[in-house]
């Protein structure tokens, strides 16, 4: 029987409370009023066979998380699978938290990006032992494909959320204050960090950069976001001795840590 996995940002009542007053902040009420004219967009088919808008998901972490040492930060919710539409919103925390991180961590290999992630997770819990929590800029799927809705296309939806969410990733950083945040391709580092373009040009696998919002304190580092579209540049300058491109990041994270 597979046991029950420990996520540390449930575990740790000072972390849940911090994670659940997050929560209750207006953040994703006034996001979703203010994109009301993409509601049917948002909606896909849930397990029910009904069309449902997706689930908030804060994200999932190591079973320790105090002190956090690194943060990860992916693009958003890719509304890929069915269980991110279900008919309810107030879903407990625990069911949340567990669908994406049994995802990740304990169920059956799927996609090249799952494989990836999951060989850079086990590794920052069981080797380099260090407390992290995996996120995403935008919490929820959000239709940002080129159908228009009153003038305006998907792109105009997802910047909208963007900006919302950013807000809520402000407060997740500030308060869970980890030590190291790493992100995961040029879109966050474009939208969250507020990057130029030809400062993402120059961004490498595995680089340390400042980022541009709020004057952050916290030390970055990028990484190409591991996905079918980028699994030829993932795989480029793989370090054929170890067959793993994670490399790079592993070096940056060591450096900065310990």
């Amino acid at each position: 029987m597979k046991t029950a996995r420990q996520y540390g940002i449930l575990a740790n009542k000072k972390v849940r409370e911090l994670l659940e007053a997050i929560n209750e902040r207006p953040y994703c009420k006034k996001c979703r009023s203010d994109r009301k004219d993409f509601q049917n967009k948002d909606m896909k088919k849930g397990e029910d066979g009904e069309k449902h808008l997706g689930i908030i998901i804060p994200g999932f972490s190591s079973p320790e998380v105090s002190p956090l040492d690194i943060m990860i930060i992916a693009d958003s919710i890719g509304g890929g699978r069915k269980g991110d539409f279900r008919p309810k919103t107030n879903i407990p925390l625990e069911k949340v938290v567990h669908y994406l991180g049994d995802y990740y961590l304990d169920d059956k290999i799927a996609t090249f990006h799952q494989y990836q992630m999951r060989k850079l997770l086990y590794w920052l819990e069981r080797d380099f032992q260090s407390n992290w929590i995996f996120t995403d800029l935008v919490k929820c799927f959000v239709y940002q494909g080129g159908e228009q809705v009153n003038g305006r296309n998907g792109k105009a939806n997802m910047k909208k959320a963007i900006g919302y969410c950013s807000q809520y990733l402000d407060d997740q950083i500030e308060k869970l204050n980890p030590q190291i945040i790493l992100i995961l391709g040029t879109r966050v580092a474009s939208n969250y960090c507020n990057l130029r373009s030809s400062q993402l040009r120059q961004l490498k696998h595995g680089d340390r950069f400042k980022c541009n919002r709020n004057d952050r304190h916290h030390d970055f580092i990028y990484s190409i976001f591991p996905s079918m579209r980028t699994a030829d540049i993932w795989v480029k300058d793989i370090d054929s001795r170890n067959d793993d491109a994670w490399s790079p990041v592993k070096k940056a994270l060591t450096e900065s840590l310990r």
